[in-house]
């Protein structure tokens, strides 16, 4: 009976080699003379493997990419996006600094991964704020996927800003005190530019002050004795800053007139200046 089984086996490993297939049978011969002889292979080992999600990205852009550009204009660059890990993901986009415009496109990028469609290219228009200073922070673009932010890749994009230069040097609207020698006004110095310049204070007709009885000096904003000029004033862009001219009575009265400059140090036809007549205010009983 053992025989006939062979036969027919044999038989049938002929017949398969001649259609062209494998058949991997395996016969598994009992070690008793009493259990059969298994006429069918037994079915593979099948496992449930879970694939475990690792997110990653990169994000580009051509180190060429430097425009300058006025306050408050825009320019579009491009950057690229890459998935690096092993799910499709959608993503989101956030920029500092507070001030500047960003506008993506796409807004929402989602793609693949592997070595296809895991990539795109995102346009991106940036618009200056109208005061955008020349020494502005960083412009950080930041992205992440939409189903794990605690992910994240960022890059830096170069945008220049043109210089635009502006001074101006006014009386301060604060009542002047005298206390029956020193005659006290405020000055308000504002930089109306967009980038921090250094200038000079000056009182041009001092010798005529003296000539009516008024000795005129500056009192240092960080302190000490007083200037009959201040150098190297520092004033950041869009940003004001005021100081203290002093008249020291030294018989002088009413109706004299003062005259105040403020000039860049680097270039003297930067320049604003103020004029105004010493009023005694009138002292308490």
């Amino acid at each position: 009976m053992v025989a006939a089984f062979v036969r027919r086996w044999a038989a049938m490993r002929r017949s398969a080699a001649a259609a062209g297939v494998v058949a991997a049978l395996t016969v598994a011969r009992t070690a008793s003379a009493h259990g059969p002889v298994p006429s069918v292979p037994p079915d593979p080992l099948n496992l449930a493997l879970d694939r475990v999600a690792r997110r990653s990205l990169k994000l580009t852009r051509d180190c060429g990419q430097k425009t300058t550009i006025p306050a408050g204009a825009s320019v579009t660059y491009a950057i690229v996006l890459t998935n690096t890990g092993n799910s499709e993901d959608e993503y989101t986009f956030s920029t500092v600094p507070a001030g500047w415009t960003f506008t993506f496109s796409p807004t929402r990028p989602r793609l693949s991964f592997g070595n296809g469609g895991n990539s795109t290219q995102v346009s991106v228009t940036i618009a200056a704020p109208a005061d955008a200073l020349v020494d502005h922070p960083d412009l950080t673009i930041t992205a992440r996927p939409a189903a794990d932010t605690s992910v994240s890749a960022s890059v830096i994009v170069q945008i220049g800003i043109l210089a635009r230069r502006s001074v101006s040097l006014t009386l301060s609207t604060a009542t002047p005190t005298f206390d029956g020698r020193f005659l006290n006004y405020t000055l308000t110095i504002s930089n109306r530019g967009n980038l921090k310049e250094s200038l000079a204070l000056v009182i041009p007709n001092l010798s005529e002050l003296a000539a009516r009885g008024w000795v005129a000096r500056f009192a240092p904003p960080t302190g000490g004795d007083r200037l009959p000029e201040i150098r190297n004033f520092s004033v950041d862009g869009n940003a004001t800053r005021t100081v203290t001219i002093v008249f020291e009575s030294t018989g002088g009265g009413g109706g004299a007139a003062a005259t105040v400059k403020a000039f860049a140090e680097d270039l003297q036809a930067l320049e604003s200046t103020v004029q105004f007549r010493l009023d005694l205010p009138v002292l308490g009983a």
